[in-house]
């Protein structure tokens, strides 16, 4: 196991209802090489059993048993203890297709790049799945980059597979404290170092609805943690002296959107959370209608634009 190609890494936490059926499409690979480091984050139900039974009927799976630090800290510890050349990652709600890894190993040795984006399906609300397409990749970094901080391009963990030497060499790591938006940051670092890009054609990945992940429950609190993973892509552009990308950055406007229809914030929370720059590029690019309703929001009409909003979700919810 010192030699494999392929560390697949998974974070467990309290998800036992999900996390044989993502072991098990694992160990159904029809490319047999690989490790799998399941990484218990102080998980308070029976996923530390679930795991330590896998371990004991496979020798590919490497199991590590931590306290609950969150899942920035649990994808770091297991980078770090992975022996792969290359690091892929899995949530625990999530499973893959049979020829997942044997395709990509093929991609992987033909074109051997730093970072390889695939398409994948999604799960919505209502269990039904949905084919996401990166139909806009392409190899030149800087057109990625910007397709990325533009929203066009999926930046999550579990739909590439990065080369180990990377972070290594750059000494890329995960933003303390930071466990809403940490795959963006991290992804974007990594394009930050010019690395060769590739694309896997094809679906494996079946990404799931998280239906305990986003309650009303812990919303505000959620969305709390997403301005501070802003203000950390604003430190990174300006690490890298990469000012020009920021006019390409839609999170800051979509994410002010998104607290804003979810309707969990007062008037005074909301205008906390941090102040809207809106660039012309966004202006034109999210439409009338919601440039309209940010400045309404930002210009003392909270409340009204507030109510127009999470109305408007609430005939979509319903309508689609």
């Amino acid at each position: 196991m010192n030699n494999v190609l392929i560390s697949v890494i998974v974070p467990v936490y309290n998800d036992e209802k999900n996390l044989p059926r993502c072991i098990d499409s694992i160990l159904a690979q029809t490319h047999e090489d690989f490790e799998c480091l399941l990484i218990d984050d102080g998980s308070t139900d029976n996923c530390p059993v679930l795991c330590d039974k896998y371990a004991q009927k496979d020798k590919r799976i490497r199991v590590y048993h931590r306290k609950n630090e969150g899942i920035s800290k649990s994808r770091q510890f297991g980078i770090d203890n992975s022996k792969g050349q290359y690091i892929l990652f899995i949530d625990s709600d999530d499973w893959v297709e049979h020829s997942f890894l044997n395709d990509v190993y093929q991609k992987l040795v033909t074109d051997n790049v730093d970072i390889l984006f695939m398409d994948f399906f999604e799960e919505n609300a209502a269990g039904k799945e949905r084919y996401i397409s990166q139909n806009k990749i392409c190899t030149d970094t800087e057109t990625i980059l910007s397709l990325v901080l533009e929203g066009k391009l999926f930046s999550c963990l579990w739909n590439v597979i990065i080369k180990k030497n990377i972070y290594k060499q750059n000494n890329i790591v995960f933003t303390d404290g930071i466990n809403y938006g940490e795959d963006t940051l991290f992804i974007l670092e990594i394009l930050l170092n010019n690395p060769t890009v590739g694309y896997l054609p094809g679906v494996y990945y079946h990404h799931s609805y998280n239906h305990n992940s986003f309650t009303r429950k812990n919303k505000k609190e959620r969305y709390k943690e997403r301005v501070k993973f802003l203000n950390c892509l604003s430190f990174l552009l300006k690490k890298y002296r990469r000012d020009d990308l920021c006019k390409h950055n839609f999170f800051p406007f979509n994410d002010k959107f998104e607290m804003l229809s979810s309707g969990v914030f007062s008037g005074n929370e909301y205008k906390e959370l941090f102040q809207l720059s809106v660039t012309p590029y966004y202006r034109k690019e999210a439409g009338l209608y919601k440039y309209f309703l940010l400045t309404l929001a930002e210009k003392r009409a909270y409340l009204p634009a507030k109510f127009i909003a999470c109305f408007s979700r609430y005939l979509k919810s319903k309508l689609f």
